[in-house]
C-alpha cells in the first residue's frame, strides 16, 4: 500500500510537473507577440519611426499587431509633415528675410540719394507683403488637418462665382478678367474656403503672366450636375505633364526668380481645400485656351445626413460584404 501510495504521488508530480511545462511553454508563445510589440515600441524613437511589427496568423494579436503598425503609419506621416512643414516655412521666409535686410540697410545708407531710399523701402515693402502672404499660406495649411477645417453651408454658385471674380478683380485692376461662366444652381461647400483656394490659383495666375494677358475665371456643373468645377485660365508659360502632375504637391516651388515664393505653397493649399471637400485639384496646359487651374468638388459630398441614412448607409454596406463573401 505504501508502494502504491508513494506511485500514486510520483506520477501526480509528474503530471503536475508536465503540466506546468507545456503550460510555460504555451504562455510563452502566446506572450511572443505581445513581447514583440513592447520592443517595437521601446526601439521607436523620434529620429528612427520606421520600425514595424511582424504580423503573423489572423489571431486577434496579429490583428492588434496590425492596428499599431497602422498607428505607427500615421504617426510617422504626422511628424514628417510637420518637419517638411518647419523646413518649408524656413525657405520660403529665409530669401524675403535676408533681401528685407539688406533694404533697410540700403536705406540706411542712402542719406543723399532719395531715389535709391524710394527704391529700397518698396523693396522692403514688397517683401514684407511677401512674407505675410507666407505665414496665411502657412496657417490655411496648418489647420486644413483638423476636422472643423471646413462649414460647409448651402451657397449658390452663380453668386459664389461672381464673388471670386470680382474679388479678382477688385485686387488687380490692372489685369484684364473676363468671367468665363457661371454654374448655376447649389453645392454643400464652405464658401469661404473655396474662396482661399480661388485666390490662390488667382494669384498664381497674376505671378506668372504678363500685364495685358487676360485672365479668365468661371465655374459649371458636370457629371449630371452632380460636382462643381470652378477655374482660372491664363496665357502664361506653358506646363510639359511632368510639371502639371507635380504642381499640387505639398510645398512645391516652381518658380527660380528670387522675388517669388513659387506655386507650390498656394497650390498646396489648393489641393487641402479641395481635398477638405472631397474632391481634387487639377491643372490643364498646352492648349489652346492657355493653362487651366481649376478645383473639382462634390456638390453634396458634405450635405448633412437625413435621419435614418448612415442607417441605411451602414446595411448597404453590410449587404455588398455579405454579396462579396
Amino acid at each position: 500500500m505504501n508502494r502504491q501510495v508513494v506511485v500514486l504521488v510520483g506520477i501526480a508530480m509528474a503530471g503536475l510537473l508536465l503540466t506546468a511545462g507545456i503550460g510555460w511553454l504555451a504562455a510563452g508563445r502566446i506572450l511572443q507577440p505581445i513581447r514583440t510589440m513592447r520592443e517595437v515600441a521601446d526601439s521607436v524613437t523620434a529620429q528612427d519611426l520606421s520600425t514595424r511589427i511582424p504580423v503573423h496568423g489572423r489571431d486577434d494579436l496579429s490583428q492588434l499587431a496590425h492596428t499599431l503598425n497602422n498607428m505607427l503609419d500615421r504617426v510617422e506621416r504626422a511628424y514628417g509633415s510637420q518637419q517638411h512643414f518647419v523646413l518649408e516655412a524656413q525657405q520660403h521666409l529665409r530669401g524675403p528675410l535676408s533681401r528685407t535686410a539688406q533694404a533697410i540697410e540700403t536705406m540706411a545708407t542712402a542719406d543723399e540719394n532719395p531715389a535709391e531710399r524710394r527704391r529700397a523701402a518698396k523693396q522692403a515693402n514688397r517683401q514684407i507683403r511677401s512674407m505675410r502672404r507666407t505665414l496665411v499660406d502657412l496657417d490655411l495649411l496648418a489647420q486644413s488637418d483638423k476636422p472643423n477645417f471646413v462649414k460647409p453651408q448651402r451657397v449658390s454658385l452663380k453668386q459664389l462665382t461672381v464673388e471670386v471674380y470680382a474679388d479678382a478683380a477688385e485686387n488687380n485692376p490692372n489685369r484684364q478678367w473676363n468671367l468665363e461662366s457661371t454654374a448655376n444652381g447649389e453645392a454643400w461647400v464652405d464658401p469661404a474656403r473655396i474662396a482661399d483656394a480661388m485666390h490662390q490659383v488667382v494669384r498664381n495666375a497674376v505671378d506668372h503672366t504678363d500685364p495685358q494677358d487676360p485672365i479668365r475665371v468661371g465655374s459649371t456643373l458636370t457629371d449630371q450636375g452632380k460636382t462643381l468645377s470652378m477655374w482660372v485660365t491664363n496665357h502664361g508659360i506653358p506646363l510639359n505633364q511632368e510639371q502639371a502632375e507635380g504642381l499640387f504637391e505639398e510645398y512645391r516651388t516652381n518658380s527660380e526668380s528670387e522675388d517669388e515664393s513659387g506655386m507650390g505653397l498656394g497650390l498646396a493649399v489648393v489641393r487641402a481645400v479641395a481635398d477638405a471637400h472631397n474632391g481634387s485639384a487639377w491643372v490643364e496646359s498646352g492648349g489652346p485656351s492657355g493653362t487651366r487651374f481649376g478645383i473639382d468638388i462634390p456638390v453634396d459630398a458634405l450635405a448633412p445626413r437625413k435621419a435614418g441614412e448612415d442607417e441605411q448607409l451602414a446595411e448597404e454596406v453590410h449587404e455588398s460584404m455579405r454579396e462579396e463573401r
